[in-house]
């Protein structure tokens, strides 16, 4: 499916692309951007929804950040402002640790978390292992582009209408070049994203296109599978492994995610 944006965003001209593999369970998305001026973050917004408990597997990442304000205030379970550097070793809003690997983070909470891919990674990866569902959920995506990887935890914490806390057990896995939950504003000015060395937001100006490139996918989970060790590229390959060295091969379409921008 091809689709145009009728609507021009900062001037410019936006088009979207939708693939579904024929070979695998893989969703493949594009994005151009043609044209316009300023600094444009851009994000996908994934949800991932788990009826039990799950746990979170990811690419290396440089650091786990919040914003200097609770996300929800009396319903947030992150301490805010954090600043990690590992993810079972987060800070929360009563001092004491917790681990953003095992899914929920807490009970009644919303929460947003904005994790920072390590330099010089060729590909960026997270996985959800859901438990009760028994699947992996997966996003693939250029880290070069896409450097930031935003993690909303949403479950059950907005008491007000139209949610009432009837939504629960959901989390946005939303891979995005940008200041984390702030917007163009935050972007184009000093923050704590970019004051980690990665650009929040792309750069537009006339004549110039930007090609912005992703990837779900989601799979039985194997027999025997607890754990996602990692998710890499060989050629015409997508490699999903365990740590116990066991490993899933999908069909794979070479060098999509590469020369994006």
């Amino acid at each position: 499916m091809r689709f145009l944006l009728e609507h021009r965003v900062l001037g410019a001209v936006i088009t979207k692309t939708l693939e579904l593999a024929k070979d695998a369970p893989l969703l493949y998305q594009e994005h151009g951007i043609d044209g316009g001026t300023g600094l444009l973050p851009v994000a996908h917004h994934p949800m991932v929804r788990l009826k039990g408990r799950g746990r979170f597997f990811t690419s290396k990442k440089r650091a786990a950040l919040t914003a200097d304000e609770a996300f929800e205030p009396g319903r947030s379970r992150l301490a805010y402002p954090m600043h990690v550097t590992e993810l079972d070793r987060a800070i929360g809003a009563d001092g004491g640790a917790l681990d953003l690997t095992q899914w929920p983070i807490a009970a009644r909470n919303e929460d947003f978390v904005t994790l920072v891919e390590a330099a010089g990674a060729s590909l960026g990866w997270s996985a959800v292992l859901r438990e009760e569902e028994d699947d992996i959920v997966f996003f693939l995506k250029d880290p070069a582009i896409l450097p930031v990887t935003m993690l909303w935890f949403s479950n059950g914490g907005r008491d007000y209408a139209p949610w009432n806390g009837r939504f629960s057990g959901v989390t946005g896995i939303e891979d995005g070049c940008a200041a984390g939950v702030g917007g163009e504003l935050a972007a184009a000015a000093p923050n704590p994203v970019a004051a980690e060395g990665v650009p929040t937001g792309l750069a537009l100006a006339p004549g110039r296109t930007h090609v912005v490139r992703h990837v779900t996918g989601a799979i039985p989970r194997p027999a025997g599978w607890t754990d996602i060790a990692g998710i890499t590229v060989a050629g015409d390959a997508l490699m999903i492994s365990d740590s116990a060295g066991r490993q899933v091969m999908l069909p794979w379409r070479r060098d999509f995610l590469r020369g994006n921008d």
